[in-house]
């Protein structure tokens, strides 16, 4: 607003957000390397593991390309 630039308000928060309303805590064992995920996608493809591979890009990231045997869940949906 100081600088002028557009804003917006939407119902139900017009209280503002604080850095109380959101604790993130970083898990690494939850990302993968690039050579991971293509690993991976051979296994589930290969049915030799149960573990599962989600994609959580906005669908029109996937012009560029689709991550085989991933489940498309963008992460908005969530």
């Amino acid at each position: 607003m100081a600088e002028g630039r557009r804003v917006e308000q939407t119902i139900g928060f017009e209280n503002g957000a604080s850095s109380d309303d959101f604790n993130y805590q970083f898990k690494p064992e939850l990302y993968r390397t690039f050579e991971q995920i293509v690993q991976l996608s051979s296994d589930i493809k290969k049915k030799l593991t149960k573990e599962q591979l989600s994609d959580a890009r906005p669908i029109s990231s996937y012009n560029a390309g689709h991550i085989d045997e991933a489940i498309d869940n963008w992460w908005k949906n969530l």
